[in-house]
């Protein structure tokens, strides 16, 4: 799928190009959405989601990095998913849902564009190449949230920190 060609000025850290499912759209699919997309600062522990809140707005990250974290009755809290420029916070929207099953919570500052849920909705409907690069993020997120199970069940913590770190580095 192309992705659209960058101006100048969509090069800075914080241009909605910065986020690869918004730079992979087709010109015509970026255009239906971008006047909608509105700049949001991810500042350090912002919350974006409390868990079982409804979802307002989705957001997709240029810099910066939000995890989920899903917390226990214990208080015990483990983190589930780690979104930076690859992808979108806000996914159950996708899929007919509501709120987020977890807190989302930014791990890292940075930028953000955010969108309505009901804009989202409306784009996805439509089908086509979004709701293809969606669906297609989600896979990948869920492919994630299995390796990280599988590493924090059966690595030792040296190991954890290390896949925990590169993840990082590579948002």
């Amino acid at each position: 799928m192309a992705g659209r060609n960058l101006s100048v000025s969509e090069t800075r850290n914080d241009a909605p190009s910065r986020n690869r499912i918004l730079a992979a759209l087709p010109p015509v699919e970026f255009d239906r959405v971008a006047p909608e997309l509105e700049q949001f600062p991810l500042s350090l522990n912002t919350v974006l989601y409390e868990a079982d809140a409804p979802i307002t707005h989705v957001y997709f990250p240029t810099s910066g990095i939000v995890c989920g974290t899903f917390e226990l009755e214990s208080g015990a809290t483990s983190e589930v998913t780690m979104v930076g420029n690859e992808g979108m916070v806000g996914l159950p929207i996708l899929t007919g849902g509501e709120s987020m099953p977890y807190r989302s919570i930014v791990l890292s500052p940075g930028y953000a564009y955010r969108v309505s849920s009901a804009v989202l909705k409306s784009a996805i409907s439509r089908g086509g190449p979004f709701q293809k690069l969606l669906f297609r993020y989600l896979q990948a997120l869920m492919t994630l949230v299995a390796q990280t199970a599988a590493c924090n069940r059966h690595h030792q913590i040296e190991q954890q920190l290390c896949r925990w770190l590169l993840m990082c580095l590579d948002r």
